[in-house]
């Protein structure tokens, strides 16, 4: 599931990539059927790159998560008193604290 997510990232970054370094090709994808010999404006141009700028950050941010901390840890609330930090799919391996914080 690592390598998965890992190539969805990585074609993510490419996108952005496109995005910063030619944001007419976006537009030209974006409005290929609905538009004929038309432009972008430089709105567009500026969003675009910016865009393309955050999901790269973003991209490579997710990716060092992915390689730094693999063991998939989520946020478990069985009621309204207390929050597990559990590891894994299930629920089986966890840690919870109560709103008395108490470790159970």
């Amino acid at each position: 599931m690592l390598a998965l997510e890992i190539v969805i990232l990585i074609s993510l970054i490419c996108v952005g990539i496109l995005s910063l370094i030619a944001p007419e090709a976006i537009w030209q994808i974006q409005h290929y059927l609905d538009t004929e010999g038309g432009r972008p404006t430089r709105f567009f141009l500026i969003q675009q790159r910016i865009t393309g700028a955050i999901l790269i950050v973003a991209a490579v941010a997710a990716i060092i998560m992915l390689i730094v901390a693999p063991d998939e840890k989520h946020i478990y609330v069985p009621n309204d008193d207390e929050i597990c930090i559990c590891t894994g799919n299930d629920n089986s391996n966890c840690s919870c604290t109560s709103s008395n914080d108490e470790t159970s």
